[in-house]
């Protein structure tokens, strides 16, 4: 199926360009399409650089390295500008978690705990 008609067909949130949807094969994944270069980019939640994997979606003749690289860099400009918390790990709320377990564990209240640091 051309990969317009497949957008219209969906039931996606997107701005004119991008498309961010969960992953069906990766329990923890995303993938996001260029709808303009066909371009897709497969990641783990939080994980974007070291988990990224590109695609093509449409055949395309003689691609030109400086469009597509452009391209990647675009998508992932507009990945972290909208969707910050699905590209990087957010190690304040993982380290906020693990505070709040240990400050529970001890019988501390946030006042206590806030008079004793």
């Amino acid at each position: 199926m051309e990969l317009m008609k497949f957008l219209k067909h969906t039931n996606m949130k997107h701005n004119s360009r991008f498309i961010l949807q969960k992953s069906q094969t990766q329990p923890n994944g995303w993938v996001c399409t260029d709808t303009i270069y066909g371009i897709v980019c497969c990641f783990e939640n939080g994980k974007f650089n070291e988990t990224q994997k590109f695609t093509i979606l449409e055949e395309i003749k003689n691609p030109d390295a400086n469009i597509l690289s452009k391209a990647v860099r675009e998508m992932a400009d507009w990945l972290r500008e909208n969707h910050y918390n699905k590209v990087i790990m957010c190690y304040r709320e993982i380290i906020g978690k693990r505070i709040a377990e240990i400050r529970k564990s001890k019988g501390l209240t946030c006042n206590q705990l806030a008079e004793i640091t």
